[in-house]
């Protein structure tokens, strides 16, 4: 396609003209190529280097748990039950993707609480995962290498997007000690 003015060539479709109105907040279209670029740069990073993979799920509701609660009144049978921890409803979880991450845990350490010996009690990390949908509160995130559970206990404010695609998110998690309900994700 030539143009009228010098003759030469130009390169790619037309850029659409931008205006110029400073109360418009939208992003102008052709964004998204490159926060489509800008994400799989990201992911060839994290899978070459320093990413993790991991599975994210997102809770899908709550039901009466099958272990501690009558079938026909619902009411509570077992104050410390082990599947819903005496709340008398379990999580029921659902995927929400494979995605990578990019992590950096601190060093572990093992300490005597009054329900034996755990790891990190208490210690929250900060885990950047790479184009999954927004994450909130109470998601899981198993990381496939080492198949150890992680709850999002704050979705930090850090989202990195453009026109509309999440490229980057930052949370803070809290490992879940093994034995408890949610490590029966991992049967892959």
């Amino acid at each position: 396609m030539r143009t009228e003015i010098d003759g030469t060539v130009a390169f790619g479709p037309p850029r659409p003209k931008v205006t110029t109105d400073y109360t418009s907040f939208s992003t102008p279209d052709y964004l998204t190529g490159y926060a489509r670029k800008i994400l799989r740069d990201l992911v060839k990073v994290a899978r070459m280097y320093n990413g993790r993979l991991l599975k994210l799920y997102r809770p899908a509701g709550e039901k009466r748990c099958p272990n501690c609660t009558d079938s026909i009144t619902g009411e509570i049978l077992l104050g410390n039950c082990r599947i819903c921890r005496g709340t008398g409803k379990a999580l029921a979880w659902e995927p929400a993707g494979d995605f990578w991450s990019l992590v950096d845990f601190g060093q572990k350490f093992r300490m005597a609480s009054d329900n034996g010996a755990m790891e990190n009690p208490g210690v929250r990390e900060q885990v950047t995962i790479l184009g999954a949908p927004l994450m909130k509160d109470q998601h899981l995130v198993i990381f496939v290498e080492t198949k150890e559970v992680y709850k999002i206990y704050d979705s930090e404010p850090h989202i990195v997007a453009m026109r509309g695609e999440v490229i980057s998110q930052i949370a803070s998690v809290s490992r879940i000690s093994p034995g408890f309900p949610e490590y029966g994700l991992i049967d892959w």
